[in-house]
């Protein structure tokens, strides 16, 4: 039985890929590529869509086959094992990541005293609840807040377009290597095509799927650009001074007495999509989990997400500044920039074998026919 349907996955991949690109991401991207960032965010998503590409092209050739299937048939058990075991501390990672701003976003915006107890209680519980009821309801969750989200997304970045000043994002390209290496410090908060790879043979599709699919995920993309170059047009290079730029854009406005109403309103709905990352995260990872290990019971997979959040929370001391170092470091970029290239071509093999391998059966197939005719 398929556990979602495109239009619930569409809206999960929307919601990650704007998720960890509007709070913190605009500044580290800046730190590296100045006032070229948006062009450093520009060349990372195109790589992104090239690999949800793959993906949906891997999706139509193996019609109902998860990855997992597709691993084990062509690479056998041990790698199944291993590649899975990396994708779990991998969506582990991603949760944490998101849980530390959520921590880190109301410990400095919205609350001047915030003991970490009281946060780590409610959180750590949310995630056990989550590794329990699974991916289908965190799907339907997702559908019924993602208009909710999505206007209050797109008010809060257009209404302070008219103050942005186009000169901030010249010269063009005036940091080359700037921009390169913007794209491999920040590589961990791309690749959330990752979600639609572990949900491959889970989804209700129809014909026009896969297209509807690219179009969505194009479009988000296409906005996270939008987004970074309103953030360079309004800030340049104090944009590194900037950590907090989805709350920190909406006081760029000339509308009267509105700026306080407008970036409480941007708090509550940033909150929502940090919540709702946490969530997507935790149901892959727990999903993962009843992949690699049959019957495992819900609640245990429940339990193993929220101790490896609470040991995270504690090990990075509630500090995201030592989270993100992590992140950026040179080795951390280099694994996740293997994993990124590595799973795509996994796809891209097997697709290739198998249709080398289809292609001899059907030359096969007609020799016997001509033999017997």
């Amino acid at each position: 039985m398929k556990t979602i349907t495109n239009k619930q996955l569409c809206r999960m991949i929307c919601i990650s890929v704007i998720a960890l690109k509007f709070l913190y991401f605009p500044a580290v991207v800046s730190s590296y590529a100045k006032n070229d960032a948006y062009i450093s965010v520009l060349l990372g998503l195109i790589f992104d869509f090239i690999f949800t590409a793959i993906i949906v092209c891997a999706c139509s050739f193996f019609p109902g086959k998860s990855f997992k299937d597709i691993l084990l048939k062509y690479f056998g058990k041990i790698t199944f094992y291993a590649i899975y075991g990396i994708i779990f501390v991998y969506f582990m990672l991603k949760t944490l990541l998101a849980v530390k701003e959520v921590h880190h976003y109301f410990l400095e915006f919205l609350f001047e005293n915030f003991t970490w107890i009281w946060f780590a209680i409610p959180i750590v519980l949310l995630v056990a609840y989550v590794g329990v009821k699974g991916l289908r309801s965190v799907a339907r969750t997702t559908e019924i807040l993602f208009m909710l989200i999505a206007i209050g997304v797109v008010v809060t970045v257009i209404i302070p377009m008219k103050n942005i000043n186009l000169e901030y994002l010249l010269p063009f390209m005036s940091h080359p290597k700037g921009v390169i290496e913007g794209i491999f410090r920040t590589t961990f908060v791309y690749g959330d095509w990752m979600i639609l790879l572990m949900c491959m043979g889970d989804i209700k599709e129809d014909k026009s799927s896969h297209k509807k699919l690219l179009i969505i995920v194009a479009a988000t993309y296409v906005f996270v650009v939008f987004f970074m170059i309103v953030y360079v047009g309004l800030f340049k290079n104090i944009g590194i001074y900037k950590p907090y730029a989805f709350s920190d854009m909406p006081l760029y406005t000339d509308l009267p007495n509105n700026s306080a109403r407008i970036d409480w309103f941007s708090s509550i709905i940033w909150t929502f999509a940090l919540l709702l990352q946490i969530c997507i995260t935790t149901s892959i990872s727990s999903s993962i989990l009843k992949e690699m290990f049959e019957g495992i019971k819900p609640i245990t997979c429940g339990g193993i997400c929220a101790v490896i959040i609470l040991c995270g929370m504690i090990g990075f001391y509630m500090n995201l500044s030592k989270l993100i170092n992590v992140t950026t470091s040179i080795p951390f970029c280099i694994a996740i920039s293997v994993l990124h290239v590595l799973l795509p071509t996994i796809l891209l093999v097997t697709m290739l074998c198998e249709q080398i391998k289809r292609y001899r059966g059907k030359l096969k197939h007609d020799d016997k026919a001509k033999k017997v005719a």
